[in-house]
């Protein structure tokens, strides 16, 4: 049986996704859920048996998604190319083109969290390989999807990043690579609209294989209240037509969603600022009452431009 349909639905029809790391967890939700939408969907993964190393390779997680969206009507392709490399990237963005003609939604879900050590024992291996497929990965995909949008006048883009970011200590690959998600969808997404193209970033809070190592009761209130389906509309809204913004990021999670966003206080403003000033004035400067909304490096000028002229 197919998915059913309502006259008010936000629909995909004629639409070609990308969904990178689709062979599982959040990635295959976001797949699914486009498909029953009617997107034609790319969907990607390397098939690792160990998420959270990123090792070893299999076809069988890419493809079983695709066969449970052929199952239900849908229509989808089963990839799997690293996005680690500017080859993969390619390939990838070139099976959406070759099968479809078009790419119109790219998701970059792929990730591994790596191993988690000391920060001092981190390998050059450990750091190149999180990062390489964290944030290369993105701009692998993007580089060559985002010329494919462009040409066509249209695309909606986005960067799955994580709520790491905020921070978790030593173990810092995962999540700096995560911030930088974060820098790419605000400079992506100032530049898009001019081309049709909308780009933003989500963190989401879902149970996976990647957080099977938790330790209870985090785990099981995880299990329970975070299902990775719950992630998968507020995904879907972000890449669909009607997604108003650009560049900007939104958590979601147990049935939760809202804005991120970055801040910045009001500081201290001084004509003649010396080093002991800085020490004397420094838990006014830390003070968040009356922090302004930063979205882009222009509102930041501005604020300078209101504290200093005041």
């Amino acid at each position: 049986m197919g998915w059913e349909q309502s006259m008010n639905d936000i629909r995909f029809d004629g639409r070609v996704a990308i969904v990178t790391g689709a062979g599982g967890g959040l990635g295959r939700e976001y797949a699914l859920l486009l498909a029953s939408r009617g997107a034609k969907v790319v969907v990607n993964d390397i098939g690792s048996p160990d998420e959270l190393l990123g090792t070893g390779s299999s076809d069988t997680p890419a493809s079983s998604v695709v066969a449970e969206i052929q199952a239900l009507g849908g229509e989808a392709i089963a990839d799997t190319h690293t996005v680690a490399t500017g080859d993969g990237g390619r390939a990838i963005v070139g099976a959406a083109l070759d099968t479809w003609g078009r790419v119109d939604i790219v998701i970059n879900n792929a990730g591994i969290v790596g191993p988690i050590k000391a920060f001092a024992e981190l390998t050059d291996e450990d750091v190149d390989t999180v990062l390489g497929v964290q944030l290369l990965g993105p701009f692998n995909v993007l580089r060559p999807a985002w010329k494919a949008m462009v040409d066509q006048g249209y695309g909606r883009i986005l960067n799955i990043s994580s709520g790491s970011m905020f921070g978790q200590g030593e173990a810092c690959t995962y999540p700096t690579a995560k911030a930088g998600m974060i820098g790419m969808t605000t400079n992506l997404g100032l530049a898009g609209p001019a081309y049709g193209i909308k780009v933003n970033a989500l963190l989401p809070v879902g149970f996976t294989r990647m957080v099977e190592n938790m330790p209870e009761p985090a785990l099981s209130w995880l299990r329970d209240t975070f299902p990775a389906a719950a992630v998968a509309p507020v995904a879907a809204f972000l890449v669909s037509d009607d997604v108003p913004c650009s560049g900007v990021s939104f958590s979601a999670g147990g049935g939760r969603f809202a804005r991120v966003f970055l801040g910045e206080a009001q500081g201290v403003t001084s004509a003649r600022l010396t080093i002991e000033e800085v020490r004397d004035t420094f838990g006014a400067a830390m003070e968040t009452d009356g922090a302004a909304t930063i979205a882009n490096v222009g509102d930041e000028l501005a604020l300078y431009a209101a504290t200093l002229a005041g």
